[in-house]
């Protein structure tokens, strides 16, 4: 079979709150946040059935998966103003390759046993960008990190058929790692700039779910 899908999706947010405790009610902090994801998929596999009820199919995919997140803090003090504008915090792009199997055995006429594995590779390029100004900028700081995003699953369920409904319990798990390295520098007004960040980011997941599902016949 060949896929081919698409998703977009933009959230706004909007809000306003005073100060508290010695800055209350001088000070007052309206907000906006922007964000947007896109998502493209396109890929195809083959599927081949063999003897005694038994299914095997194996599919590569590559996503495109793009988002981007912006927010704005200003601090009103009375005639007075400061902005923290995170304008790309962050905005990434990843290209990912995916490989996936599964397969399918009739045990017999009333029991089916399923089971699918998938694994993912993907270059990843991220940006943080963030603009101090009171009220003009003053300095805007600039982190680009670039790294891997990998992770594998794997699932186990199957179906077993009563006589007026069938009963489909699964299992699933699976691990994903992401790990991205930079340095940032400091710009100023006046064009100066100066190394000053260095940024490793790295986030490791688990995950385990279950359930099963009744259909009737």
């Amino acid at each position: 079979p060949f896929l081919l899908m698409m998703e977009y999706q933009k959230k706004t947010r909007n809000g306003e709150g005073p100060g508290e405790g010695t800055f209350s009610p001088l000070y007052s902090y309206p907000y906006e946040s922007k964000e947007k994801t896109f998502h493209l998929e396109v890929g195809g596999g083959v599927n081949k059935d063999f003897d005694k009820g038994t299914r095997i199919a194996a599919g590569i995919y590559y996503n495109y998966l793009q988002g981007k997140y912006d927010i704005r803090l200003d601090q009103i003090i009375g005639a007075g103003w400061s902005i923290w504008d995170h304008s790309e915090y962050p905005a990434s792009i990843e290209h990912q390759f995916m490989l996936r199997l599964a397969g399918e055995h009739e045990i017999s006429s009333t029991v089916a046993l399923r089971m699918g594995l998938n694994f993912f590779y993907g270059w990843v390029r991220e940006n943080f960008t963030f603009t101090y100004g009171n009220p003009n900028p003053n300095y805007t700081d600039d982190i680009p990190l670039h790294g891997s995003h990998w992770g594998i699953g794997a699932s186990i369920g199957g179906t077993v058929k009563f006589q007026r409904f069938s009963l489909e319990p699964f299992i699933n798990a699976g691990y994903q790692k992401l790990d991205l390295k930079g340095d940032g520098e400091r710009t100023t007004p006046s064009g100066a700039t100066s190394n000053l960040w260095e940024m490793d980011k790295l986030r490791k997941e688990w995950s385990i779910g279950g359930g099963f599902s009744i259909k009737f016949n």
